[in-house]
Parts: C-alpha cells; structure tokens; sequence
C-alpha cells in the first residue's frame, strides 16, 4: 500500500460557501385560505378555446408566483393570469400535484 507524502497533497481549496439567504418573502400568506382568487388561460400551446379557468395565487415574489389550478398544465406552457387588479403573462415551470388539484409555478414573462 503506497504511503502518503505531507508535501505531495493539496491543500484543501474549497470556498466556504455561506448560508443561503432566506426565500423572498412573499406579499400574499402561505395560507390556501388567504389565497388570491385568479383566472388562468393557456395561450401556447392553445388547449381550448373555452373561457379561463378558475385559480388561486398562493405566493408572489419578484420573478413569479404559485397557483393552485384545478387541471394541469404542461412545463413551458405561456399562460394568462388575471386578478381583479394585474393581468400577467409567464411560463409554467413546474407543476406539481396537490390533492385534487395542481400547484404550478409560473415565471412572469410580462405584467399588465
């Protein structure tokens, strides 16, 4: 078995890597009950030519935001969401199921 020389190893080079930085806080609760009700519409690819679909933003912050839906929708799928107040455009990044329903994260294309 070769035996290991103090001058032929490497220091150990690695950066310390600080703690992450907590989440964006986001503007609405966590809480399904204080959910933001919404309207969804998937414009690319076009599903249906049927009306929006019922949702609820579950939190905001500064790139995107999270619905509960009631169907799925397909990762990079661009779809419409409509508050009482915004109109906003995105791309679906994930979609998760939860329960009966789906949890999607969107990432904001555009803000209206």
């Amino acid at each position: 078995m070769p035996t290991l020389i103090q001058g032929y190893l490497s220091p150990d080079n690695r950066e310390q890597v600080p703690p992450a930085s907590p989440a964006p806080v986001s503007c609405f609760a966590q809480d399904p009950s204080q959910a933001i009700p919404a309207r969804v519409k998937v414009i690319d690819p076009l599903v249906t030519l049927g009306p929006s679909s019922p949702a609820h933003v579950l939190r905001v912050w500064d790139t995107g935001l999270s619905l509960k839906v009631h169907c799925a929708i397909f990762r990079g799928s661009l779809i419409q969401v409509r508050t009482r107040d915004k109109i906003l455009f995105g791309r679906v990044e994930f979609c998760l199921p939860s329960g009966s329903e789906f949890e999607i994260s969107v990432g904001t294309v555009q803000t209206l």
